[in-house]
């Protein structure tokens, strides 16, 4: 008799536990502030979570490149649109994810000034930076100074990304629009009012940290190599 007593409390004990880990989890999920759907909205929503549902929470993050990044960044008097590269995630059945934040940071041991060799794109011949998701664009704001030595994106800049039934693909590419801003007398010039022709076949590379919310916190790093080229 005690023995079946001890199993029936095993049992109430194991039952008790697993009410508490699923309560856990309805509660994390309804305080979450994650924003998941694959339009570019302006920051990010908050999803309907069903306590039906067995939800995938993500640890890690694989990132394929898609399409490479453009080899070279021409820099001439008309502008044109450059890909930094498609970028492609595939994600398991309902997929717990929130990208809150995008960083941009670019590096040249040739123009950089600093140990770390970290080079902001200069306004000079920089004039837009695009997110491009599907067929849809938006222009991420660059605000002010003469130099930006990286990217900071906020407020869901990749879109939010609805948990599904079933496997997806969340994709998304970066599009510089490159050309001379600063033009004297026919002439390409840099924010020092230098010729910029010092900057031709100069090797770049850009890195993507992407800033992941799900059951924890994590960030992926993308590297990406292009250079310059000057017409």
């Amino acid at each position: 008799m005690k023995f079946v007593n001890k199993k029936i409390a095993s049992l109430i004990i194991l039952t008790i536990i697993g009410i508490l880990i699923i309560a856990g989890i309805i509660l994390a999920l309804k305080n979450w502030d994650g924003g998941l759907g694959n339009e570019l909205q302006a920051g990010c929503q908050r999803p309907e979570y069903s306590a039906d549902i067995e939800y995938d929470f993500l640890s890690s993050l694989d990132v394929i490149i898609e399409e490479p990044t453009d080899k070279v960044l021409e820099i001439e008097k008309g502008k044109k649109l450059f890909s930094l590269g498609k970028f492609k995630i595939d994600l398991a059945p309902y997929s717990v994810l929130r990208i809150p934040k995008l960083w941009l940071t670019f590096f040249s041991e040739e123009l950089s000034e600093r140990e770390d060799n970290l080079y902001g794109l200069e306004e000079s011949y920089l004039s837009k930076v695009i997110i491009k998701r599907g067929k849809e664009m938006k222009e991420v704001d660059l605000g002010g100074g003469g130099k930006y030595y990286f990217l900071e994106l906020v407020d869901c800049p990749l879109g939010n990304i609805e948990p599904v039934d079933k496997k997806t693909t969340f994709d998304f590419e970066v599009l510089l629009e490159i050309g001379c801003n600063n033009i004297v007398e026919g002439e390409c010039l840099d924010n020092k009012n230098e010729p910029l022709d010092y900057i031709d076949g100069v090797e770049l590379s850009a890195r993507f940290r992407v800033f992941v919310e799900s059951y924890q916190d994590f960030t992926k790093d993308i590297f990406v190599s292009t250079s310059f080229g000057y017409k």
